[in-house]
C-alpha cells in the first residue's frame, strides 16, 4: 500500500509475565483446544470409573495420561514465563515497515519478512504473530497497536499470503 511506503512505525511495550502467560494460554488453547478438552474428558471418565470400582487399571491409566498431559502443559507454561522473567529489561520494540517487522530487546533482535508470517490471531487483549514452518509466535499487546499499525500488519500479512483472524 502506497501510504506506508518508506515509513517505519515503531511500537514499544513491556513484555510482562502476565502478558506472557496470557499469550501462552491463548496460543495453546487455540492451537490444541480440542486436545485440552479431550484430556479433561479422559480425566473425568477416569475419576468416574475409579469411583465405580470396575477395571481400576484402565481408569488409573486414564488419570495417569491426563495427569502427564497437564504436567507437561504447566511445565511449558512455567518455562515460557521464566524466559520472560530472565530478561534484564522486558522492553520490546517492534518496527513495522513495508518489507517486514523487527522485534528487539536489550539481548537480541530479529527481523521477520511479511512472507514468513503464516497468520495473525487477533484477540481482544493481544495479537499473536505466528511464523511459518514452526510453532514460533510473537506477542503484540493490542493496546500498544495504533489503528495505523494494525492496518499495516493486516495488509502486509494478507498481501504475503498469510491469514488474519
Amino acid at each position: 500500500m502506497a501510504e506506508y511506503e518508506g515509513r517505519i512505525m515503531q511500537v514499544t511495550f513491556e513484555h510482562t509475565p502476565q502478558l506472557a502467560s496470557r499469550a501462552f494460554r491463548r496460543y495453546t488453547w487455540r492451537s490444541a483446544g480440542g486436545a485440552h478438552l479431550g484430556i479433561i474428558l479422559v480425566a473425568a471418565v477416569g475419576i468416574l470409573g475409579t469411583i465405580s470400582g470396575r477395571a481400576p487399571w484402565f481408569w488409573g491409566l486414564c488419570l495417569g495420561v491426563s495427569a502427564t498431559y497437564w504436567a507437561g502443559y504447566w511445565s511449558s507454561a512455567r518455562q515460557w514465563r521464566a524466559a520472560i522473567l530472565a530478561l534484564p529489561d522486558r522492553q520490546v520494540t517492534i518496527e513495522l515497515n513495508e518489507s517486514g517487522c523487527r522485534f528487539a530487546t536489550t539481548l537480541a533482535s530479529t527481523s521477520v519478512p511479511w512472507s514468513a508470517v503464516a497468520s495473525v490471531w487477533r484477540f481482544k487483549e493481544l495479537w499473536l504473530v505466528l511464523l511459518r514452518g514452526g510453532r514460533a509466535f510473537m506477542t503484540l499487546p493490542a493496546e500498544s497497536l495504533s489503528s495505523e499499525s494494525r492496518a499495516l500488519i493486516e495488509a502486509r500479512v494478507t498481501g504475503a499470503g498469510g491469514t488474519v483472524s
